[in-house]
């Protein structure tokens, strides 16, 4: 029994073999080729159609017309990757901003845990006032190093202080969501005001952003 098992799997795999080559073997149709490249840049996908018409002009090394595409297609994707290189270089975080957005991280997944377990006895995960004061010595590092505010400010600056700005609105809106539910339930009062001195901080960090990347912030002018 075990010879025929042999065989049978060496049938598979001769079998695999003579499809792949079948397909490998299969002619190109230039103008299916043309046709895709040309869809696949109306996506923007741009790599995509470059590896097609590559091989297009392999297929029709004479034709001008897929040349001038080929051509056309690689500055749109040079052009592309500056963008995205552009783009990662403004979320570029220094190592501090970094470490406390990581922390905030960690310590969210706490509060999230904590508003879910309405067992108040289980004191296993739940926010707690060191992670409080984590957020308060943060601000009181960070706000001596900026301008003192003589107006209100809008969000913007760089990208990252937009970024930073909206995520102070959403730490607000949840606050509120948070301290209606404490109306109803009973709830670990340290997570409504984690979530306010969070909102807090991230102000202050969109500004130490904008100050580290020498943008100044956006004043508001009635």
């Amino acid at each position: 029994m075990k010879i025929f098992k042999i065989i049978g799997l060496i049938g598979l795999v001769v079998f695999s073999v003579s499809l792949h080559a079948a397909k490998y073997d299969k002619k190109v149709d230039p103008t299916e080729l043309y046709e895709k490249a040309t869809n696949h840049l109306k996506k923007e996908e741009y790599r995509k159609a470059l590896r097609v018409l590559g091989k297009y002009t392999k297929s029709k090394p004479k034709d001008a017309d897929g040349w001038t595409l080929y051509a056309f297609t690689q500055r749109k994707l040079n052009n592309y990757k500056k963008a995205e290189a552009n783009y990662e270089k403004a979320l570029e975080l220094d190592p501090e901003i970094k470490d406390i957005l990581i922390k905030i991280q960690n310590d969210l997944f706490i509060v999230g845990s904590d508003l879910a377990n309405p067992k108040m006895s289980d004191k296993k995960i739940r926010t707690t006032p060191e992670m409080i004061t984590f957020l308060e010595q943060k601000m009181d590092l960070l706000e001596p190093q900026l301008e003192p505010l003589t107006s209100f400010i809008l969000p913007g600056g760089t990208l990252l202080a937009a970024i930073l700005h909206l995520s102070r609105t959403i730490s607000r809106r949840a606050e509120t969501h948070v301290v209606a539910l404490s109306r109803n339930e009973e709830i670990n009062k340290d997570a409504a005001i984690y979530l306010n001195r969070l909102s807090d901080l991230m102000f202050i960090l969109a500004r130490s952003i904008n100050n580290r990347k020498d943008k100044p912030d956006i004043v508001w002018k009635p």
